[in-house]
């Protein structure tokens, strides 16, 4: 589903390049939210043009099943969370 997902941004990206100006947002700040959020900010270096995301989660806390679904004695996956916040410290 996610590759799904990778695949159409790819396509409809190169259409809004000529406008300068990209914008996404990513409804959810699970996993598969900070994840594509990192592969479009990614991309903004490849095109040469500014890309701003915006993340909005119904939740309180955000990385979803990272923090709330892992069990203690699993460090290395909880390590996640600081990819996450590196994702969101990009646009700031």
């Amino acid at each position: 589903m996610f590759a799904k997902v990778v695949r159409n941004c790819r396509k409809s990206l190169g259409a809004i390049i000529a406008q300068r100006r990209i914008s996404f947002c990513v409804i959810g700040s699970g996993p598969s939210g900070f994840y594509a959020a990192k592969y479009l900010k990614a991309q903004e270096k490849q095109f040469d043009t500014p890309v701003t995301i915006d993340i909005f989660e119904r939740l309180p806390t955000p990385y979803g099943l990272v923090r709330s679904g892992v069990a203690p004695d699993h460090p290395e996956v909880k390590n996640v969370e600081h990819d996450f916040a590196d994702v969101m410290l990009m646009d700031a």
